[in-house]
């Protein structure tokens, strides 16, 4: 298994307090095989699956629990939570038929993970192996669910629509907002998030992404945590406790070529109107990410290029500091 850090973040918000994130790399992840016997697993496989399977694959439901570090290592005792994100990378889908919905639920029950590797692409699993999570058995082979599928919260933290393979991030709700705080204090327990994929369809609805075993570090599913801590004292954009950027700069933007979604990464040193768009090879301005007043310090936009075609495009930000453009790359 490998060793997963957290990596912090510093970003300066306009509210009183000065406001940060920290990026949580998933720790493990299981893929859930529908089985009547809790015989298949998949604890150190690449990928995880969700959905229904093909009439080739009996049609069977899978599900994948994921299990995050704990938060508060990097958090402090007095933040408060503000919002959280949650980004994981698509690398196939099970038929033609788009866009597929996943939602994310919390889980109620502590789980383990074993060593068992299912060869090729991993759809069918494996003979499950010691510690393993199963359809059955939230520990193979002595522990169960208190139900089949594993036991989670039927509200969701967040739904997303998949359009097909690349990178998404999903806003959580005010629900994963208060898991997630709950992580934090100690006061609910950790034991991860379940993802869904469309089950009460008949057709296939099978969708693989990037597990933490999987070998492309860039596509392990992460949660990013922004929050504001409150004993830091009150901040001002000409008096603060936090030290602006060194210097104006637009970022690379990640991941790069992308599909439909990537990060958009920007500095400032000083305040002022800040206007970040989206032009295509001809230089027509295709979306307007960012037209508003930013206060100094880093930001991340999210930008969504579900409506736009395979091609080359360009992302410029303009501030009272200066003008930078930089390239970005859309493979669909």
């Amino acid at each position: 298994m490998k060793t997963l850090a957290l990596f912090l973040v510093l970003i300066l918000s306009s509210s009183a307090y000065a406001q940060q994130h920290v990026t949580v790399l998933a720790e493990q992840d299981a893929t859930l095989y529908e089985n009547d016997t809790g015989s298949l697993g998949n604890g150190t496989g690449d990928h995880n699956f969700v959905g229904r399977t093909s009439s080739n694959g009996g049609n069977a439901l899978r599900r994948t629990v994921i299990k995050f570090p704990d938060v508060g290592v990097e958090i402090p005792n007095s933040a408060a939570i503000d919002s959280v994100f949650f980004t994981f990378f698509v690398n196939k889908v099970g038929d033609a038929r788009l866009p597929k919905t996943i939602t994310l639920n919390t889980v109620t029950t502590p789980w383990t993970f074993g060593e068992s590797d299912p060869s090729g692409n991993e759809g069918q699993g494996t003979q499950a192996l010691e510690n393993d999570a199963t359809w059955i058995h939230s520990s193979f082979p002595d522990d169960t669910w208190d139900s089949p599928g594993g036991d989670f919260i039927v509200d969701t933290l967040a739904v997303g629509e998949i359009t097909g393979t690349g990178s998404y991030t999903f806003k959580g709700s005010e629900a994963f907002i208060n898991l997630v705080q709950g992580w934090k204090d100690s006061t609910i327990s950790n034991y991860g998030i379940m993802i869904l994929g469309e089950e009460n369809l008949s057709q296939s609805t099978s969708i693989r992404f990037a597990s933490v075993e999987n070998p492309e570090i860039s596509t392990i599913p992460l949660l990013r945590i922004y929050f504001t801590d409150l004993s830091s004292g009150t901040v001002t954009s000409n008096e603060s406790t936090v030290s602006a950027p060194a210097a104006f700069s637009l970022g690379s933007n990640y991941p790069n070529p992308f599909n439909p979604q990537t990060v958009i990464p920007y500095s400032l040193t000083n305040s002022g109107d800040v206007r970040l768009a989206i032009y295509n090879v001809i230089g027509q301005e295709v979306e307007v990410l960012v037209d508003a007043f930013n206060t100094a310090g880093d930001y991340e936009v999210i930008f969504d290029a579900s409506a736009l075609p395979t091609g080359i495009y360009f992302y410029q930000l303009q501030t009272s500091e200066g003008v930078q453009t930089k390239r970005l790359t859309l493979l669909k």
